[in-house]
């Protein structure tokens, strides 16, 4: 399954920062599947925003706030149609403590990110209908 996962990841190659292509499979090959867990930060169990910390901090060597909401008024806000890879989706989300989710675009709608307790890093779809009808925004880090 994992590999079946990671060619799902090659089909989705990042080519808005075309010097990354490596470092964006290897940061989803090391995360694709592990589990949720709330404040997690390790191979472990990681949720969704030190997900996204841990994705810029890796692959872009950049620092972003650790919360969902932290980053999302850290950062320049994108509309939906003109998300890029590497940029941050917003939703609002009910099963989230903080009542936020986050995940990194991918393109072609889709986007990686940890989901919820029981869940693991995947792979998800914008047209998903929780997702479709929970974004908040894209967010952007100025490099």
């Amino acid at each position: 399954m994992k590999t079946f996962i990671l060619s799902l990841c090659l089909l989705f190659s990042i080519q808005s920062y075309g010097q990354y292509n490596s470092m964006y499979s290897s940061f989803m090959e090391k995360w694709i599947g592990v589990p949720y867990k709330f404040g997690g930060n390790t191979i472990k169990g990681i949720d969704c925003s030190k997900l996204t910390q841990r994705f810029y901090k890796d692959v872009f060597n950049t620092i972003i706030p650790g919360t969902a909401s932290k980053q999302y008024r850290f950062m320049d806000k994108v509309k939906i149609k003109d998300l890029i890879e590497g940029d941050i989706i917003f939703f609002k989300s009910r099963l989230s403590p903080s009542g936020w989710h986050c995940g990194i675009y991918l393109g072609n709608d889709h986007f990686l990110h940890a989901p919820r307790r029981g869940d693991r890093v995947k792979i998800s779809s914008l047209d998903e209908n929780n997702y479709r009808r929970n974004i908040i925004s894209g967010g952007r880090v100025k490099m």
